[in-house]
């Protein structure tokens, strides 16, 4: 209870002390018995989400999630190809009226195994979907994409006219100063929003929940015109 205690310390932290993004994209929100981290954040943020079971363990559900202060709509969850027995991946998509006009958003989150080739058909389902579901309205894709920058699947968003908000090199998986990273591996780049600058003019972007860690990830936030 303090270990969950402490999380939603430093989430009321990032909310009170730090400009929260209009529109949140979450994945691996866990709910376990009547504790999570993705509902007190709808309720602090005054938000309203759009959420998806992907996983049961037992006693905890995973999901992936939208969340937004801003009125939204056609929102739908879909299954991604490529995925386990012991992980479902899943999107969720739907279309926020900004002040720019509507965006069509997908929260993704894609396989952390199959040796790239999930990840891969991962990426293409998703910007088939795209393709078939948006031609006229500015598009972001964010979420924990589980690939490298020069991966394959990058690769393929990259083609379609997509590039990272944050800058290639910087880092959201950086197990020597988060807390709640114990991970083997070294500092790596996974978690992304991918914009077409075609159709979105970028401001500025930052890591977030970095400084109020929540996650073994850091988030990642950006702000557009268009």
């Amino acid at each position: 209870m303090s270990h969950y205690n402490e999380r939603l310390k430093r989430l009321r932290n990032e909310i009170e002390q730090e400009s929260l993004p209009e529109i949140l994209a979450l994945q691996e929100a866990a709910r376990w018995g009547n504790q999570s981290i993705y509902d007190p954040l709808v309720q602090w943020s005054d938000s309203k989400g759009f959420y998806q079971v992907t996983n049961h363990f037992g006693f905890m559900t995973e999901g992936l999630a939208l969340v937004g202060r801003l009125p939204g709509s056609q929102f739908e969850s879909l299954a991604l190809p490529g995925t386990s027995l012991f992980s479902n991946q899943y999107i969720i998509a739907g279309v926020f009226e900004t002040e720019i006009g509507p965006v069509g958003v997908v929260s993704c989150h894609f396989s952390p195994m199959g040796r790239n080739r999930s990840q891969r058909l991962q990426a293409q389902f998703v910007i088939g979907y795209i393709k078939a579901r948006w031609t006229s309205i500015p598009v972001l894709v964010m979420g924990d994409l589980n690939q490298e920058p020069d991966s394959e699947a990058l690769s393929d968003f990259v083609k379609e006219g997509f590039v990272d908000a944050l800058g290639w090199d910087t880092k959201t998986f950086v197990p020597n100063e988060n807390i709640y990273n114990h991970s083997k591996y070294g500092p790596e780049r996974l978690d992304y929003i991918l914009y077409r600058p075609t159709q979105l003019r970028l401001i500025k972007s930052s890591l977030m929940f970095h400084k109020n860690m929540i996650s073994d990830h850091y988030g990642v936030k950006a702000e557009f015109v268009r």
